[in-house]
């Protein structure tokens, strides 16, 4: 195989409101069709909808319509990932004050999932999700250009976090 000496690019859209810290890999704006990441070349395979804890909340509410059309969108996707940032702490005080139903949010993520095809990932950091929407990129990135005869090494940054499962307790 070919050795080649790049790594992708980063495509933040230009509606993200506060874009994550990316330490690692390159990045630039635009406008992407679905999604708040993605990687130049790889716009119709790779995207990355991030959702605080509270946007969440707030998408499976009262803006649950255009957030199932996303979710939607990203049905085609091979590389799908709805990427939830925020802790335990973060969701049992939505529930406490009354903002969220968390049996439903559970629900609704598991239907997302069986429906759309997107994998769902909770983490407590930005720089955690930073860290995984970079890895990801960069493994997706690696896999698109196997075919051609190219091949990447893992650099080390490139981190498999271990991401804990979430389960509604009633």
């Amino acid at each position: 195989m070919k050795k080649v000496e790049t790594e992708p690019r980063l495509i933040v859209d230009t509606r993200e409101q506060t874009p994550l810290a990316f330490l690692h890999l390159a990045y630039t704006t635009g406008k992407l069709q679905s999604g708040d990441y993605s990687a130049v070349g790889l716009e119709d395979t790779f995207c990355v909808e991030r959702k605080t804890v509270a946007d969440l909340a707030g998408s499976l509410t009262r803006e649950r319509a255009r957030f199932m059309r996303e979710m939607h969108r990203l049905r085609g996707f091979p590389n799908a990932y709805l990427l939830i940032v925020g802790s335990e702490q973060d969701t049992a005080r939505l529930a406490a004050q009354g903002r969220a139903n968390m049996k439903q949010v559970y629900n609704s993520l598991l239907a997302i999932q069986a429906r759309y095809g997107v994998h769902i990932v909770w983490v407590d950091t930005p720089e955690e999700a930073a860290l995984l929407v970079e890895s990801w990129a960069f493994c997706a990135y690696r896999e698109a250009l196997k075919p051609a005869g190219f091949a990447l090494a893992f650099p080390a940054w490139v981190k498999a976090l271990v991401v804990k499962s979430v389960s509604y307790q009633p």
